[in-house]
C-alpha cells in the first residue's frame, strides 16, 4: 500500500507499559503500531505521530514534531523494538502530558488519542479522558480480552464499533485495516467541499487521494424528497465533479466513496 498523503491530523499513541503487560503483549504492540502507520505519510503537513510510553511515571519516546517523514518513523518504532526498556509499574494514563502534547498545538487539524493496553485495571480514567474528548480530541482503544470493556467503552469517542477493538494479541492484525479506517475517517473528516452552487447545480471538489487503480464512487441524495440517489464513478485522478439537474431549494447530502480492493470506505456525509 501506498502512503496516505492525503491525511492531516496529530496522532498520539499511548502505549500501556504497565506491569500487568507482557513483554510479548509490549513488543506486539508496538509491531502493531507501525504497521497500522506504515501507509500514512508523516510531518507537518500531513499526519504527526508522538509516542507516550504509560507505566508508573509516562515517557515520551517521540514528541509530534520529532519525525518529519515517514522512514523516520519506521526508524523509531524499530529502534524502540530493540531498545524500548518497558516501564513496568501502575497503569497511569498521564492525561495531563497527552493535555500538552495534544491540546498546545494547531487547532486547525484532527487531534486522536490511540491507547495500546491490556485494560487491566485502568483505573479512574472516565473524567480526565472525558476532558479530552471535550476539547474535541477523538479517543481510540484497543485492548486484550482480560480488558475492563465496561470503563473502556466510556472511554471511547463514538462509534463504539469502530473506535474500540478487544483482541486475542497473537491474532491483533486482523483488526488493523478496519482501525487504520477509522483514523482515516477522522483525520479527513473535511476532504470534501463545494465551490460552486446554483440552484440547479454544484460542483465538488477534493484533494484526489486514492494510490491504487481504482476510482471512487460519488453518492448524491435528497435530504426532504424521495428523489433517486445518483451516483457517479470517477476515475482514480478525479479532484472535482459537476452536478446538475438538482431540484430548486432541495437539501442534498454527498459523500465521496474510495473504492479501494473492492470495498467502500465508509467517509462522512456533506450536505450540498
Amino acid at each position: 500500500m501506498s502512503a496516505l498523503n492525503f491525511c492531516q491530523g496529530d496522532l498520539l499513541l499511548l502505549l500501556d507499559s504497565s506491569g500487568s503487560v507482557t513483554n510479548f503483549e509490549f513488543s506486539c504492540f508496538l509491531l502493531f503500531a507501525a504497521d497500522l502507520l506504515c501507509p500514512f505519510s508523516l510531518g507537518r503537513g500531513h499526519v504527526r505521530v508522538a509516542l507516550l510510553q504509560v507505566g508508573t511515571s509516562p515517557h515520551l519516546e517521540f514528541s509530534l514534531e520529532g519525525h518529519d517523514k515517514q522512514e523516520s518513523l519506521e526508524e523509531s518504532l524499530q529502534e524502540a523494538l530493540r531498545g524500548v526498556n518497558q516501564l513496568q509499574g501502575d497503569t497511569n494514563t498521564a492525561t495531563h502530558v497527552a493535555q500538552q502534547l495534544l491540546l498546545k498545538t494547531r487547532q486547525d487539524v484532527p487531534k486522536l488519542l490511540l491507547w495500546l493496553t491490556d485494560g487491566v485495571q485502568p483505573g479512574a480514567v472516565e473524567k480526565p479522558m472525558s476532558e479530552l474528548k471535550a476539547r474535541g480530541v477523538s479517543v481510540l482503544v484497543v485492548y486484550t480480552m482480560h480488558g475492563n470493556h465496561q470503563v473502556l467503552k466510556r472511554v471511547v469517542t463514538p462509534p463504539v464499533e469502530s473506535h474500540l477493538y478487544s483482541v486475542d494479541i497473537d491474532s491483533i492484525d486482523i483488526i488493523t485495516e478496519d482501525l487504520r479506517e477509522a483514523i482515516v475517517r477522522i483525520v479527513c473528516a473535511e476532504q470534501l467541499s463545494v465551490v460552486h452552487l446554483t440552484s440547479r447545480s454544484a460542483v465538488l471538489q477534493w484533494r484526489p487521494f486514492l494510490t491504487v487503480d481504482s476510482g471512487y464512487e460519488l453518492h448524491l441524495n435528497s435530504v426532504s424528497t424521495n428523489h433517486p440517489e445518483i451516483r457517479k464513478l470517477l476515475p482514480r485522478e478525479s479532484s472535482r465533479a459537476e452536478l446538475s439537474d438538482l431540484q430548486p431549494e432541495t437539501r442534498y447530502a454527498a459523500s465521496l466513496h474510495p473504492k479501494s480492493n473492492n470495498r467502500l470506505v465508509r467517509p462522512p456525509h456533506f450536505l450540498v
